[in-house]
């Protein structure tokens, strides 16, 4: 195994999960551009490789979330997405939520029929001292995902007006609205297109990468959940 094999197989190891994740075809756009116009296509590459190879990726992403801890949701049409989420919450006596304001959820109109259901959605939209105290008060974070890695089982959020980061790392459950197409193959597409916004100078100030539920290890490897962000992840999977 290479250097980098070696070293992914002992983060595995130590965090108990068993065998490699499904290999993921690699693509071109990795290079370190230089230009922005070099970045920006090597990032419209990597943006056409997940609406090309949407299903199939979207396959090894839910396969790969399940290993990195997530309770995985796969559903057919965004039509049985508030249902879900409102028997996620009635399943953990959830009282009170937060969402972000990804297009995903309002088609699929969950904060409505979360408020319908006597179940309080609230939108936060900034990390201000009054939003973090309800953040950190609330049952249930709710976002859409900017990005999915289907190599690592890892969401990508970009903090931005109207999606708070708190949303995601606040409460102790995370919840997780996702359509095919939002699915790239590794890191690397990532980071190409990240390096085409900040060259272009769109890139915000932070970036959230969540691969499950959050952990925390002691020099033993002694892993425990839930100590700095959610104790629980659902990913919602639609299509």
């Amino acid at each position: 195994m290479s250097s980098k094999e070696d070293f992914l197989a002992n983060v595995r190891k130590i965090l108990g999960r068993s065998g490699a994740p499904a290999p993921v075809e690699p693509v071109a756009a990795t290079g370190l551009a230089t230009s922005h116009g070099d970045a920006r296509s090597e990032a419209e590459q990597a943006r056409t490789v997940a609406a090309e190879r949407a299903g199939e990726l979207f396959g090894v992403a839910a396969q790969a979330a399940k290993t990195a801890g997530w309770t995985v949701h796969r559903l057919e049409n965004i039509d049985q997405v508030s249902k879900r989420v409102i028997r996620i919450c009635r399943e953990r006596n959830i009282t009170s939520t937060l969402s972000s304001t990804h297009d995903v959820l309002e088609r699929a109109g969950v904060s409505g029929a979360l408020n319908n259901t006597g179940i309080r959605c609230e939108t936060l939209r900034n990390d201000g001292n009054g939003t973090k105290d309800a953040a950190f008060a609330t049952g249930a974070g709710i976002t859409g995902a900017d990005w999915f890695i289907a190599e690592t089982g890892t969401l990508v959020l970009h903090p931005r007006q109207g999606t708070s980061r708190l949303v995601s790392i606040a409460p102790p459950v995370h919840i997780v609205v996702m359509e095919q197409g939002s699915v790239l193959p590794s890191l690397d597409e990532l980071w190409a297109i990240e390096r085409a916004s900040h060259i272009g100078g769109e890139l915000g100030s932070m970036v959230n990468l969540i691969s499950g539920p959050s952990r925390t290890g002691d020099i033993e490897a002694t892993i425990v959940r839930g100590i700095h962000g959610p104790i629980e992840t659902h990913l919602i999977m639609v299509g």
